[in-house]
């Protein structure tokens, strides 16, 4: 938003009226003005912690590939006594899992879809759900909202339809459900392995899974923000039309900043005036926690008078969040600040 034309029309008319035909004995007149000059923001991506991301209808999450394997000996008790011999394939079940952990300072988030990849590699001599004997297993694979919560995916590779042969790998999408979940993703395989034909048994021997999440999109994400830092988006301000003789006006005066604030922390802020030929301003404030505010940031006149009337002002900032807290944030929110300048002008005298 630029300075107000008709606000500069204003204040220069009311230059003129008081510099015409008044005696030099004309009492000073002093006059407020607040005009909008202009308006930025703290988007939600500064509060959003690394693999986290924006994209202003959803929330893309990162959460890294996890991997795990367990041994023949530890699914199989019975293998252990038969190791390096041949035999026929005892029956066993067993199970293991795994997990991996959310972006850091993400404590749960709603997700609206989502997949992971799933590479099973039967280390076996063997395949352990169709071992022959007209016998056939199943290996269940499910993702879970931590170790003990509910099932996000789950896939079923059953003997009866396919196969998990000896040294091959086998790969499986799975396609998360929509609903909150974290801070843990977690894996488990349940293997039950029914008696077959005769084989080798080496209890070193591993199954192994890979889990590889992709395109986790969430509609709102419960976050950390203690501490976090975060930047103003710079703006320029269009101030160099102001006129000469209103910058002499001015006695004192500063920013009035008008605050929306949806996310409900304090972040304590620094912001800074710069251009050419002046010597930067900096200013220091709070952005209240209240879902609106209006803060007044002081200047002084010859702070004022710096810069006013000059070209290529720009104000940049940024701060800290004060309030230690867990919020909910979603996409496109942000904390808007419209800033307005208000002057105390005296003409005359």
């Amino acid at each position: 938003m630029s300075f107000s034309r008709a606000a500069l029309a204003s204040m220069a008319w009311a230059v003129a009226l008081v510099g015409c035909d008044i005696p030099s004995t004309a009492p000073i007149v002093t006059q407020r003005w607040v005009v909008p000059v202009e308006s930025t923001t703290i988007g939600v991506a500064e509060l959003l912690p690394s693999g986290v991301s924006d994209n202003g209808s959803a929330f893309g999450v990162t959460v890294d590939p996890f991997s795990t394997s367990e041994s023949l000996g530890a699914l199989c008790s019975d293998c252990v006594l038969m190791n390096g011999t041949t035999v026929p394939k005892p029956a066993f079940t067993g199970s293991f899992s795994t997990s991996a952990s959310m972006p850091s300072r993400v404590v749960t988030a709603t997700l609206t879809s989502g997949t992971v990849a799933l590479a099973i590699h039967n280390g076996f001599d063997f395949d352990p759900i169709r071992p022959g004997a007209g016998n056939t297993g199943t290996l269940t694979i499910t993702l879970s909202d931590g170790q003990s919560g509910p099932a996000i995916g789950q896939v079923v590779i059953d003997g009866a339809t396919e196969a998990l042969p000896p040294d091959s790998t086998v790969d499986k999408t799975v396609d998360l459900l929509p609903g909150t979940f974290g801070p843990t993703l977690w894996a488990t395989m349940d293997l039950v392995s029914p008696a077959g034909d005769p084989v080798t048994i080496h209890t070193g021997e591993s199954l192994s899974v890979a889990a590889t999440p992709s395109n986790l999109l969430v509609s709102a994400a419960e976050i950390d923000v203690s501490g976090q830092a975060v930047n103003i988006d710079p703006i320029s301000l269009d101030v160099a039309d102001i006129d000469q003789t209103i910058v002499d006006a001015i006695d004192e005066g500063g920013f009035i900043l008008d605050v929306t604030n949806p996310f409900g922390v304090a972040v304590a802020t620094t912001l800074q005036i710069a251009g050419g030929g002046f010597t930067p301003i900096t200013k220091s404030f709070t952005v209240p926690a209240d879902a609106t505010s209006s803060t007044p940031v002081a200047m002084t006149a010859d702070e004022l008078k710096s810069f006013l009337g000059q070209p290529n002002v720009q104000l940049t900032g940024g701060g800290t969040v004060t309030t230690a807290s867990t919020i909910t944030v979603s996409p496109g929110e942000q904390i808007a600040i419209d800033a307005q300048l208000d002057l105390t002008l005296s003409f005359g005298g």
